[in-house]
């Protein structure tokens, strides 16, 4: 529900169907789960493409009318640098290879500047700003502009109001001081790329075109790496928008292509729905006031797995496992199962604990395992139909 409201704030009208770009996933099952949790907030989702392949698409590198030949796609995020090599033949994209870093993102970069910044100010001040958690959060804010300026310009203002115990900071911070500061991170990106091509065996005269996505690669430092390891390739650029729209763009495109295609209208208006327990969960408990260990808790999508914990001080323990239903402030129980678990070495002194493996499966079935602390075979297993 979330997710529909923000799209509506932003762009003034409700949103039904959409094309989501994610990173590359092979489980299909992850798929069903977020193509669920999108419908489950009011949005159908009519296709999923690939981050990378919607870069693509971006650039243009659909065009029939391109010869056959390999791109680079490097998409610098806030959290990770992906790194994908495609072959594309007749405007049809084939992934190569995918290599995911985290020694370079938009986090790391901002993160350094701030520290620089924080310096700066503990300099200026006679006192660190580092351990005041509001403050640095302002100044990273500050510093994340920063880095944009200074894609395009030589210098950048940093300043904020008030930063810690009501004392300004202000300083500047250059391009060539942001590089040296963050010489590793680009370090890595280089070398990130050398070793993406190594593991497919291609020389960097293989790579034809580049593409970028992610705010951070519009930074000349990173065309220039991007230039020394691939002096040959053409490296593509998007007509009047910034390389962190490149992702959307491409989406947007794909969608396109699937409704003039007739592909769009024809698919499902809904999708098949995943079994969830709305209202009750399932927990196991020496009484039906509890306290409780939960195996299955409320809202879980199927099929699920759990691991909980009990203890016992009796050598032979009665266990019952409860559905319990929750409306309101009342909270009503079920008994579906009984167990006996002989635990001979348990004594009030030295407790037993004792572990649950528990799944939960789509058809409802529940199959669970109990092991005892540090033993590797169960004990116990039994399974309770639905």
């Amino acid at each position: 529900m979330t997710l529909r409201y923000q799209v509506k704030s932003q762009i003034g009208s409700v949103v039904r169907d959409c094309i989501l770009s994610v990173s590359h996933i092979e489980n299909e099952s992850l798929k069903s789960r977020l193509i669920a949790a999108a419908q489950a907030g009011g949005i159908r989702i009519k296709s999923i493409i690939d981050e990378s392949a919607a870069i693509l698409l971006a650039y243009g590198m659909d065009d029939v009318n391109i010869l056959d030949s390999n791109a680079i796609v490097i998409d610098i995020g806030w959290k990770k640098t992906s790194i994908s090599i495609y072959s594309i033949k007749g405007g049809v994209f084939h992934l190569l290879g995918e290599d995911i870093s985290y020694d370079i993102n938009g986090n790391i970069l901002v993160n350094l500047v701030a520290e620089h910044c924080a310096k700066d100010f503990q300099r200026k001040a006679k006192f660190s700003c580092m351990d005041n958690q509001r403050a640095m959060i302002r100044l990273k804010r500050e510093c994340e502009s920063a880095i944009k300026i200074l894609a395009m310009g030589a210098e950048a203002n940093i300043s904020v109001d008030s930063l810690c115990e009501g004392i300004d900071y202000t300083g500047k911070i250059s391009r060539a001081r942001f590089e040296d500061l963050c010489a590793f991170p680009f370090n890595q990106l280089k070398l990130g790329l050398t070793n993406s091509l190594s593991s497919l065996k291609l020389s960097p005269g293989a790579i034809n075109y580049v593409c970028f996505g992610g705010g951070c690669t519009s930074h000349p430092k990173v065309v220039s790496i991007v230039k020394s390891v691939f002096p040959d390739a053409i490296l593509s650029k998007l007509s009047r928008l910034e390389t962190s729209e490149a992702v959307c763009v491409g989406a947007t495109i794909h969608g396109r292509i699937l409704s003039q295609s007739g592909f769009l209208s024809n698919l499902p208006k809904s999708t098949p729905e995943i079994p969830c327990i709305i209202d009750k969960s399932i927990a196991i408990g020496d009484s039906e006031k509890g306290p409780f260990a939960t195996i299955l808790p409320f809202n879980a999508s199927l099929p699920f797995e759990s691991c909980s914990w009990i203890s016992t001080i009796y050598s032979d323990a009665y266990f019952k496992i409860f559905s319990l239903d929750s409306s309101g402030d009342e909270q009503k129980t079920c008994l579906l199962y009984q167990i006996s678990i002989p635990t001979p070495d348990a004594s009030v002194n030295n407790p037993t604990r004792l572990k649950l493996v528990s799944r939960v499966e789509v058809t409802g079935e529940m199959n669970i395992s109990i092991f005892i602390d540090g033993s590797n075979e169960p004990i116990k297993s039994f399974t309770i139909s639905s």
